[in-house]
């Protein structure tokens, strides 16, 4: 190997032990459309969220994973932030491109006729139909896919070896800035001039008093922001992993046939409406083209009969 191209990937592996790789989950809501895009294709899909409860979370094994069924219940409610329930309403119709709140979502959506409540659930569903689904849980009529999972955040996608180097490094930087420290505020150095080659190093090393504040800011930072950065990366990935769980407890409680959840998927796969297509034969009037196109002659009788049949649609 070149060792230019060699001496780049070291520097790439110390940096990325240092600050890390970037956010794997950066893509997270284009995934969420492609995936809602995918499910909506596949047919007559339907999505139903719990709308201030999740009681299929909040004990067993859920609660104990995650710490307490509060904190079960809170997650459950995180795990339906206001991103996902963004990315499903357009998959079902509703133009939600701004980060707007919960409440005014849900608002759009049951003015679009697209959503209702049951049982204190919020039922979405799509604009047409499409076809009908293969059963797959329960032999309800209604796919449950596998739920989109967040990834992990690696601390450095570097190999072992090339992150033990870069630790040795901190450690070797921090060392040293240290040992210099210590070694130009000693008396040796303390009005004392020496002779010859060794009067030039020792000037040399003076030189280095005024960039000691520097490199020791820089040693210290070299061990401290990956430390703080491990701890903190293993928090979100606990949180990662908690919603992850809570995905796909979600999607075992939507196949496993139960009595209230088959009732509700049931009762939204009913809310389906089809949508009439207006064909060319049923268009009266349109403004594409000049009423004397269209063989519209502009008389009284046509604006009596326009007036009439105003008064008789609002009635």
């Amino acid at each position: 190997m070149p060792p230019l191209l060699c001496l780049s990937r070291i520097l790439e592996s110390i940096f990325s032990f240092i600050f890390g790789d970037g956010d794997p989950n950066a893509d997270m809501d284009q995934r969420r459309v492609e995936a809602a895009a995918t499910v909506t294709a596949d047919g007559d899909i339907v999505y139903v969220f719990p709308s201030l409860q999740t009681s299929a979370m909040g004990t067993g094994t859920a609660a104990t994973q995650i710490g307490s069924k509060e904190n079960a219940r809170l997650a459950g409610l995180k795990s339906l932030s206001t991103a996902d329930l963004r990315v499903a309403l357009e998959a079902v119709g509703v133009r939600a491109m701004s980060m707007f709140e919960r409440s005014e979502l849900i608002d759009e959506a049951m003015a679009a006729g697209i959503a209702k409540l049951d049982n204190g659930n919020i039922v979405l569903e799509p604009r047409t139909s499409r076809g009908s689904s293969s059963s797959s849980g329960g032999g309800r009529g209604v796919v449950i896919p596998e739920p989109l999972m967040e990834e992990t955040k690696p601390f450095s996608v570097a190999a072992g070896w090339k992150k033990f180097a870069a630790g040795v490094l901190g450690a070797v930087n921090l060392g040293g800035a240290l040992y210099l420290q210590q070694l130009l505020s000693g008396p040796a150095f303390a009005g004392v001039t020496l002779p010859g080659y060794y009067g030039f190093v020792q000037a040399s090393l003076l030189l280095l008093l005024g960039a000691l504040p520097f490199l020791l800011t820089y040693a210290v930072a070299l061990n401290v922001i990956p430390a703080v950065r491990f701890v903190l990366n293993k928090r979100e990935n606990a949180k990662i992993e908690g919603r992850n769980f809570l995905r796909r407890k979600w999607a075992e409680a939507g196949r496993s046939g139960d009595a209230v959840i088959s009732r509700k998927l049931k009762a939204a796969k009913t809310m389906t409406t089809d949508m009439k297509v207006i064909k060319p034969e049923d268009v009266e009037y349109t403004t594409a083209k000049t009423l004397a196109d269209q063989g519209i002659n502009q008389d009284d009788d046509l604006l009596d009969d326009f007036d009439a049949r105003l008064r008789s649609s609002k009635e």
